[in-house]
């Protein structure tokens, strides 16, 4: 595990990215504007498009399928996911680890079921073809267990002389949930541009 400096003496808690090395600063500090930007696009989507989940929900309650509630769940999710990135980066936080946790937790249960809406539109296409079938059901067990491992292999510290979290570490193996996810996106969008 990496392990964070202590900032100079004598700097006030909003200073406290002074004392840190220019490559953690410069690493926060892009992840501050990634998230912002990102949370506040998201949520424009979202806002945009409330009146088609309210009518999903409400009005076309008879046509609500399994890939309807992966959809719904999925979307509010990933909200839930930007909005405590963002909070993980911008505000003081009293446990950073169990914060690290639970954006992983919630990481790990929107992949799956985003891949699972990308997988069925694909068998769709296909019209049920057995083998898009079984490579998506593959594809879909390789995003499940690799999501559900995300939570274990992130770590976080308090930035030292602050209340504010920083990631400490991360297990080198967590590249196999990004593997996989865009191993199966690629594998499903050329399957659809190949139909």
């Amino acid at each position: 595990m990496t392990t964070v400096p202590v900032p100079a003496a004598g700097l006030s808690e909003e200073d406290v990215f002074l004392g840190l090395p220019p490559e953690l600063v410069k690493a926060d500090k892009i992840a501050i504007v990634y998230y912002s930007f990102t949370t506040g696009l998201y949520c424009w989507d979202l806002l945009v498009t409330l009146d088609q989940d309210y009518y999903l929900v409400v009005k076309d309650r008879k046509r609500i399928r399994p890939l309807t509630v992966a959809y719904l769940v999925a979307r509010y999710t990933i909200l839930v996911f930007l909005v405590l990135s963002l909070l993980f980066q911008t505000t003081h936080i009293p446990d950073c680890q169990a914060m690290i946790v639970a954006i992983g937790a919630m990481y790990g249960l929107a992949q799956p079921l985003i891949a699972s809406i990308f997988i069925a539109r694909t068998v769709a296409v296909w019209n049920r073809n057995k083998y898009v079938i079984a490579t998506g059901a593959a594809f879909w067990l390789l995003i499940l267990g690799w999501s559900f491992a995300v939570p274990f292999g992130l770590f976080a510290g308090r930035i030292p002389g602050s209340k504010f979290c920083t990631n400490t570490a991360a297990k080198p193996w967590l590249t196999g949930s990004l593997a996989s996810t865009m191993s199966n996106d690629f594998v499903m969008l050329v399957l659809l541009v190949v139909k």
